[in-house]
């Protein structure tokens, strides 16, 4: 059974592109399998001692998987994602027009993302790092990120980080 489509609504704190937060990747792994038959490895990359990446490139989708429990914790819709979050905000959107939605996010220094305290559990990446008060108007949505945040507070209490395993 393939689960992932590039085109599936996007839900904060729960699901995106067909997969959903804090289920097992071994729910998924034959469907992986299958969807990068042209390609002789599955493109993945380690992220810390706790944390694989793997990365869907015909599904635009980025996802994060706790090494110690195999959990999905999180998962990236990336350019080329068609599905909306909202029925409006997509990849590629400006931030000017997310802004004129009146949906309350707003940029963070030191995470480098927008969010908005009606929405947990999703953040919006910008096409530029780190940009500069003046270049905020006109960055666009580079990513959408769904994930959970009690679940990753819950994994750095038990593992002593203090940082979110991004």
């Amino acid at each position: 059974m393939m689960y992932f489509t590039s085109n599936a609504d996007i839900i904060p704190s729960k699901s995106l592109g067909g997969i959903t937060l804090l289920e097992p990747v071994s729910k998924y792994w034959s469907s992986i399998v299958q969807c990068q038959p042209t390609r002789e490895k599955i493109l993945y990359e380690m992220a810390g001692y706790h944390t694989v990446i793997y990365e869907l490139t015909d599904y635009f989708i980025e996802f994060r998987v706790n090494m110690s429990s195999g959990l999905i914790y999180r998962i990236s819709a990336l350019p080329g994602y068609t599905g909306k979050f909202h029925n409006n905000i997509t990849i590629g959107m400006p931030m000017a027009e997310v802004h004129d939605m009146n949906l309350g996010f707003e940029y963070s220094d030191l995470t480098e993302d927008f969010s908005s305290p009606l929405f947990p559990g999703l953040l919006l990446e910008p096409d530029l790092d780190d940009p500069w008060p003046e270049e905020l108007p006109h960055v666009k949505v580079e990513r959408i990120v769904v994930f959970d945040r009690e679940y990753i507070n819950k994994v750095n209490g038990s593992t002593g980080l203090s940082y979110m395993p991004w």
